[in-house]
């Protein structure tokens, strides 16, 4: 069972394979992961912000406040995949 995940490991070697953790194959690998993390915490608010306006007033369908949050969050997210993939 070992000798064949020591095989792997030498091919890896051989190819020019690094051994890296799982997360490390994101988006920006070996980059701080700054900029998606605040994109994720900015939707992650966005959506609680939702909850809140369905659960206070259910009957709310035109809506003003999302002129102003929707580009905020499409500027947030294509500044932060420019950053991950630069």
């Amino acid at each position: 069972m070992y000798a064949s995940a020591i095989a792997w490991s030498a091919h890896n070697s051989r190819a020019g394979i690094e051994d890296r953790p799982l997360w490390s194959t994101t988006l920006g690998t070996g980059r701080r992961p700054r900029p998606l993390l605040a994109s994720a915490a900015t939707w992650l608010l966005y959506a609680l912000w939702e909850w809140l306006v369905n659960v206070r007033t259910p009957e709310a369908n035109i809506r003003v406040d999302l002129l102003l949050i929707w580009p905020v969050l499409a500027a947030l997210s294509a500044w932060a995949l420019f950053r991950a993939l630069r």
